[in-house]
């Protein structure tokens, strides 16, 4: 059974557990983040990533 994509039951179920998951380790994925974002080394990659989300929605706002 060779099937391109996941079946409407099948994907619901996926997302149910992982809906699951990141609600019993919100602590750890947010600790996560914090440590990431406080890095010195990423503080340039925050701004670009922020510039580049605001020009995208702009552009999205656009059209």
């Amino acid at each position: 059974m060779n099937q391109e994509r996941l079946s409407e039951v099948a994907a619901e179920a996926k997302r149910e557990y992982y809906r699951r998951y990141r609600e019993k380790n919100r602590e750890r994925y947010n600790q996560t983040a914090r440590n990431w974002r406080a890095k010195p080394e990423n503080k340039a990659k925050i701004k670009q990533y922020q510039i580049e989300y605001w020009e995208r929605k702009a552009k999205e706002e656009d059209n």
